[in-house]
């Protein structure tokens, strides 16, 4: 397995992916997604995508993510975007903060994403190819 550690551009903002063989990459974020931060989604999908050629999906872990600002879930539906182009399926691990759930539902985000309660249920996941052709739709 290899570890491959993103820095943000603004201190304290870090993404950390984890990428293994046979199974979907994981991008773990930590820390607040805003307009600071936001670089770091688009970053780190962009490289997982390169260093993952032939996957088709990948786990956006949001478990650590402690805020999340409209330009946040921007970057959340552009990353969807981003791997659609390429074919690839973006998963969402929640976690147990409340404070994304609450604002992927308010914006109606939560209807769109491929969401899942935790890293381990989107790493089970079956490949959606329905949800991938519904993205490219859009």
């Amino acid at each position: 397995m290899e570890r491959m550690w993103l820095p943000g551009l603004v201190p304290g903002a870090a993404v950390q992916a984890w990428c293994s063989h046979g199974d979907p990459a994981v991008i773990a974020l930590t820390g607040e997604l805003d307009s600071y931060t936001f670089v770091v989604v688009e970053t780190a999908v962009a490289a997982t995508l390169v260093r993952n050629r032939g996957k088709r999906a990948i786990v956006l872990d949001l478990a650590e993510v402690t805020f999340l600002s409209a330009t946040g879930i921007r970057a959340l539906h552009d990353a969807v975007d981003q791997a659609a182009a390429r074919g690839v399926t973006l998963r969402f691990a929640l976690g147990s903060h409340a404070i994304v759930r609450r604002a992927l539902n308010a914006t109606g985000m939560a209807a769109v994403l491929d969401l899942y309660p935790d890293r381990l249920a989107a790493l089970d996941a079956a490949d959606s190819l329905a949800f991938l052709g519904l993205i490219q739709s859009l």
